[in-house]
């Protein structure tokens, strides 16, 4: 039962008890009369939920389920050679690896005899869940799981605030006493369940939990419980084609480009005051027990009356109770005497009474006779048990014996499995060998065609290579031919131009003499050339002249004597 249950039910058990007495409602009329002093203010919250961001999700989680249904995975190949005795199943790629790397036969079998290799090669296909799009619904998860929690929680806190203040000051006077009272009562309390919902609040936080109870329920499927265990993806998204181009993953990315850009509570409060002063005159009427109550309990441990109270507690239960057992046997006498004046149905009746009143008497009965009863049932229980126990014992042997039965039956079943299972491995070594022989001669006949081709080509690649050769000799002889060409053509052009450059100085040498010749004619030339340097350059002047004299008159003598000689002949 409920706290406040609890402490309902002994309020209004001690509310009729102090009814019939006049003295306590005088006393709580008493302070009925007077409220001016008296306060109780209320303070509760309510919630205004925007509902868009619910909407949103909502529209979003159908797609969130239709992609995880799809299970986007790609298929991870690993293989190696092993040892024979450790392959667990031979595929197509084994046996084609075994056909190309033949050293992995390494004994010849005899005539008869099946061809084992000594290493063989394995593959195993894993599937990957870890694809991007796949971390991403995680992620949009997760962000869906944060979102909701975190506003679906404040919501929660706000509406289940309880805010009281409660004072009252009562005075009561008579001639035998005077009493004041001041209470002063300051309530603060969380996760109050009596909060203030209206109707449009209570179903948008309905929809509210389902959306968080379908997002968590999302979160345990195997395929994102699988991305789980993989490095969580981190914001910012790559649109991928897939986030781009199929329906659920684009209707899932604009959820997440909502609420990653949705930066509100998601809710508005306001803040309800309820002033309950004055009292209302049923309210006012209960509250007023506090101050008599209040002033019984000092009065009570002030005089420390609570074993005299106590006693006449006890005394007062017990004439109750005697008061009780009288009335009934009055009840019974008189049913008893109805009976004998008429047969009629209060026979029921009068056997109720009689029923309870060996009760209300078993119960009065000596603590030696209650033990007696108690031994009894005892004794009774411990046969109960050992009954029990007999029974179980007999259980027990009884499945001993089925569980025999059924091993025995467990063996011989497993005997035969094993019997077929060795007779289905023996089959399919045997289909495998066949196999294996049919793929050799099939990839021995394609080995002889390879090498022969191989062989055609190194023929027609070494006659390459020799006119390879013979072309590459052919093209050094042009280049040095050509290089030689060159070489003497720039030998000539060197030739040429130092007789052209010993020209030009002779020419300028020539040109500075008659420069300084026209200069001493004119006597702007200093004529002195007594010293070394100008008799340096005077020499050098003189042999300038006589060169050029000399290969001029040499010229000139062979042009008049060309000329004399062509005219006589032409004569």
């Amino acid at each position: 039962m409920d706290k406040l249950d609890v402490l309902y039910r002994a309020f209004k058990k001690y509310y009729e008890e102090i009814k019939p007495n006049k003295d306590i409602n005088r006393d709580i009329n008493n302070y009925k009369k007077d409220y001016t002093n008296d306060f109780f203010k209320v303070v509760k919250y309510i919630c205004h939920i925007d509902e868009q961001w619910i909407i949103e999700i909502e529209k979003g989680l159908p797609f969130i389920e239709k992609a995880i249904a799809e299970e986007r995975q790609f298929i991870r190949t690993n293989s190696e050679v092993v040892d024979i005795e450790k392959v667990k199943r031979v595929g197509r790629e084994s046996v084609q690896h075994l056909a190309k790397h033949s050293d992995l036969i390494t004994k010849i079998p005899k005539d008869g005899e099946d061809i084992i290799p000594e290493q063989i090669l394995m593959v195993e296909k894993d599937s990957d869940y870890g694809v991007y799009e796949n971390r991403f619904l995680y992620m949009l998860l997760c962000y869906l799981r944060d979102f909701i929690a975190l506003r679906l929680n404040k919501i929660r806190k706000l509406l289940g605030l309880y805010e009281a203040d409660f004072a009252i000051e009562k005075k009561l006077q008579n001639d035998n006493y005077n009493v004041e009272i001041k209470l002063n009562i300051k309530d603060s309390r969380k996760n109050n369940p009596y909060n203030l919902l209206d109707t449009t609040n209570k179903n948008l936080l309905k929809r509210i939990n389902d959306c968080e109870q379908i997002v968590n329920s999302l979160l345990n499927r195997p395929l994102i419980v699988e991305v789980s265990k993989i490095t969580p993806l981190k914001p910012p998204i790559v649109k991928t084609n897939a986030l781009k181009n199929d329906n659920n993953f684009k209707k899932t990315v604009e959820l997440y480009e909502f609420i990653a850009n949705y930066n509100e509570d998601g809710f508005n409060s306001e803040k309800i005051i309820h002033n309950l002063t004055p009292f209302a005159d049923e309210m006012g009427n209960v509250l007023s027990n506090i101050p008599v109550i209040s002033s019984f309990l000092s009065y009570l441990y002030g005089n420390n009356l609570l074993n005299l109270l106590e006693e006449n507690y006890q005394n007062e239960e017990k004439r109750r109770q005697e008061e009780a057992l009288l009335e009934e046997a009055k009840q019974i006498k008189r049913l008893k005497q109805k009976i004998a004046e008429a047969n009629d149905g209060d026979i029921y009746k009068y056997i109720l009474l009689l029923e309870k009143n060996n009760m209300f008497l078993t119960e009065q009965l000596t603590d030696k006779k209650i033990l007696e009863d108690k031994l009894l049932l005892l004794n009774k229980g411990y046969l109960e048990i050992e009954n029990e126990k007999n029974n179980l014992e007999r259980t027990l042997k009884t499945l001993n014996e089925t569980l025999k039965i059924k091993v025995n039956e467990y063996e011989n079943r497993l005997k035969d499995l094993e019997i077929e299972w060795e007779n289905k491995v023996y089959d399919t070594r045997n289909t495998l060998e066949k196999e294996i022989q049919n793929l050799n001669k099939e990839y021995e006949l394609q080995i002889n065609d390879l090498e022969a081709t191989i062989k055609e080509k190194e023929f027609a690649l070494n006659d390459y290579e020799d006119n390879l050769e013979e072309y590459r000799k052919k093209i050094v002889d042009e280049l040095n031919q050509e290089y030689k060409e060159k070489e003497e053509s720039l030998s000539l052009e060197k030739n040429e131009f130092a007789e052209k450059e010993l020209e030009f100085k002779e020419l300028q040498a020539l040109r500075n003499a008659e420069y300084k010749a026209i200069m001493a004619e004119n006597n702007k030339l200093d004529l002195d050339y007594t010293s070394k340097e100008k008799f340096g350059e005077l020499e050098q002047d003189f042999l300038t002249f006589t060169k050029f004299f000399e290969k001029n008159w040499q010229k000139t003598k062979k042009a008049i004597r060309k000329k004399i000689l062509w005219t006589k002949k032409k004569q």
